[in-house]
């Protein structure tokens, strides 16, 4: 069937008679960062694109802190990633 044609009576029925699929429980889902062929010796890369005033809030922070601006952002966003994960899957 495609987008342009009418369903087919029968098709319909079909579909609203279809039992919902159960979704995985977090509980049991086996997660893409818990794969074994992961390696914590291997750093990725990601851009992050801010507003400027923050830019210049985290130069000023990295003349005043004894940790370096990348540390700083690295730090406070794996903790944000763990605790949102750990929101979504009690893990």
């Amino acid at each position: 069937m495609t987008i342009r044609q009418k369903p087919k009576p029968e098709d319909v029925k079909a579909f609203i008679e279809e039992p919902e699929k159960p979704i995985a429980s977090f509980s049991t889902q086996i997660y893409p960062w818990e794969d074994p062929a992961l390696r914590d010796d291997v750093v990725k890369s990601f851009n992050l694109r801010m507003p400027e005033a923050y830019l210049v809030k985290l130069r000023w922070l990295n003349e005043h802190i004894s940790t370096s601006m990348h540390r700083f952002v690295l730090n406070a966003v794996t903790t944000a990633i763990d605790a949102k994960i750990k929101e979504l899957t009690g893990k």
